[in-house]
């Protein structure tokens, strides 16, 4: 009975729930998860109202404006005394798949649980979330998480004390109370700064557990400051999760050069060795001592290298080939830096005091360097609007 035969659908009642866990595993995240519960609202679901009715309900469901037939292939079916705990369980495990939210029904209520799939490929609304850009609003955390570019990384207040202090004036802190890591993680893929959402402007996320948000938040701004800041972090003294914000890595090559730090696939967790060569790296590469003691130029970027090897220093008398160097090292940090920056931000003045910042100078020391940031600023402004003309497709 019911309107089963106007489904195009593979119908298949399961003898228990916990079947669909085989179905799910050659499936991925293209799959939907719902409920229905009985009319009768018994807590016995032996007495839910027929199976016509959960026919009548999937004949005319839709997704996002389209009717499930047009989109799946089958429909596995069960009954169950507490759809919410049955539906979470399977989230819990397999992910949300093409849902954006957990088990609306209501605590110990009974009557069917289904689950749809497509067994002749994608389905529409999996390929349509795959032309989306990570940031769409549309798309629910779970997926942002899972296709956003920042690189997460477990860490703790002391590291994140360190690499404050490595990039003052450059990052970004904020805290989330009451919160795990995952939920850290689906915060911080919504959250913006200054307009844009962080993947926008930082490769990195350092994640941390706090017993006191309050008290760890307020230790790191008095020591590191604000970072790009403008006001103290809004904290609270409860347990939650703190999440640094930071650019990018460096790294020293033989020849003097600088490169950023080729980013790990996926949103993996630094290892303590990882640790410990980035911040030899990062140290090195933002050595901008004097040449003398009272001369305003910047230190050659020359970096240890293998072995232990002491740093390679130009002759003192050969100042033209330490001019090079220093505007090597410049157009090496503003390819990297320039990218980050708002329009509004990319002008010679601003891009000035940044480098200073990431370079722990003090404020116009790179004054006389101002043709050379003018000229980089230029270049990639005039590229960006080349492409947005010359770039698109006919």
């Amino acid at each position: 009975g019911g309107r089963w035969d106007e489904i195009p659908l593979a119908c298949i009642l399961l003898n228990d729930w916990t079947e669909v866990a085989d179905i799910l595993r050659g499936h991925g995240h293209d799959f939907y998860l719902s409920s229905r519960a009985c009319r009768n609202g018994s807590d016995d679901s032996r007495t839910c109202s027929p199976l016509e009715e959960l026919a009548n309900a999937v004949a005319s469901l839709r997704i996002e404006d389209t009717l499930i037939a047009d989109m799946f292939s089958h429909c596995y079916i069960a009954e169950s005394r507490d759809m919410r705990a049955d539906v979470d369980s399977v989230i819990r495990e397999f992910g949300l798949g093409l849902r954006k939210s957990l088990s609306r029904s209501r605590p110990d209520t009974s009557g069917y649980v289904f689950v749809l799939v497509n067994t002749n490929g994608q389905t529409s609304i999996l390929k349509k979330q795959l032309e989306l850009p990570s940031t769409a609003r549309s798309l629910s955390t779970e997926v942002r998480v899972r296709r956003t570019s920042l690189r997460f990384e477990m860490s703790s207040v002391a590291e994140m004390l360190t690499q404050s202090r490595k990039n003052q004036g450059s990052f970004y802190l904020t805290a989330i109370k009451k919160a795990d890591v995952e939920t850290c993680k689906k915060k911080v893929v919504t959250t913006q700064v200054d307009g844009a959402f962080v993947e926008e402007r930082f490769p990195r996320c350092l994640i941390a557990e706090a017993p006191n948000c309050l008290e760890a938040t307020s230790h790191i701004e008095a020591q590191c400051g604000l970072g790009i800041r403008i006001s103290k972090v809004r904290s609270k003294p409860v347990k939650g999760c703190l999440a640094l914000f930071l650019p990018m890595e460096f790294k020293a090559q033989d020849s003097g050069g600088i490169v950023p730090v080729s980013r790990q696939a996926g949103n993996s967790i630094a290892t303590p060795d990882s640790k410990r060569h980035r911040e030899v790296s990062a140290a090195s590469m933002v050595a901008a001592t004097s040449v003398g003691p009272r001369s305003s130029s910047i230190a050659p970027a020359v970096l240890a290298i293998k072995d232990g090897a002491s740093r390679k220093r130009p002759r003192d008398d050969d100042s033209n080939s330490l001019h090079q160097q220093q505007v090597s090292v410049l157009e090496g940090r503003m390819k990297v830096l320039l990218p980050l920056l708002l329009p509004a931000e990319l002008n010679t003045n601003f891009v000035q005091a940044r480098l200073e910042e990431l370079m722990h100078m003090p404020q116009g020391r790179l004054a006389k360097f101002q043709p050379v940031i003018q000229r980089a600023v230029h270049s990639f402004v005039t590229g960006k609007q080349k492409f947005a003309h010359g770039g698109q497709l006919n």
